[in-house]
């Protein structure tokens, strides 16, 4: 199974949890594409990220949580590469029997999540995904989260890094 991980971090270099996760990941037989160093001016290539999900079987979105969603350079790659005819439609067909996953760092610890919005699990935070990777005929796999991400000890972090590699391969 070809993995691509698309990685949707503004500062990835200032972020020491999606940073080492950057690093598991690579450390597995993946793809990588990281939108906000390809595009910084929010402006994408198209036809070159939707051969890219074509060639890959599995797609891991990994991101930190703002604000109850993704940054912004993520949903605006939704909107423009998942496009008709392509994704959906009567012709389109190229993301149908893919698997979707996400990989999400939360600053908050788990429970502080669902305490203080209307959702019932973190899960909940994420069913548009969900509900998109459906519409477009793909098989949305469970989330991969770390929470608590600025309080994470390094021996912790190697452990989360691990995890992350093994929901890769699986």
């Amino acid at each position: 199974m070809k993995t691509l991980i698309i990685l949707a971090h503004p500062d990835i270099e200032a972020s020491r949890i999606n940073k080492a996760l950057k690093t598991a990941a690579l450390e597995s037989e993946v793809s990588m594409s990281e939108l906000y160093e390809k595009y910084p001016d929010f402006s994408f290539d198209v036809k070159k990220e939707q051969e890219l999900l074509v060639k890959h079987d599995k797609i891991i979105l990994q991101f930190p949580c703002f604000w109850y969603s993704s940054p912004p350079l993520l949903k605006k790659y939704i909107d423009d590469i998942f496009e008709y005819g392509f994704a959906y439609g009567s012709s389109g067909t190229a993301l149908k029997d893919k698997e979707f996953g996400l990989c999400v760092s939360f600053g908050a610890k788990e429970d502080e999540l669902c305490e203080v919005s209307m959702c019932k699990r973190v899960e909940d935070i994420f069913i548009p995904f969900k509900c998109s990777f459906s519409f477009v005929g793909a098989r949305f796999i469970k989330p991969f989260f770390i929470f608590d991400a600025q309080n994470l000890s390094d021996e912790d972090l190697k452990e989360k890094a691990r995890a992350y590699r093994d929901y890769i391969k699986a």
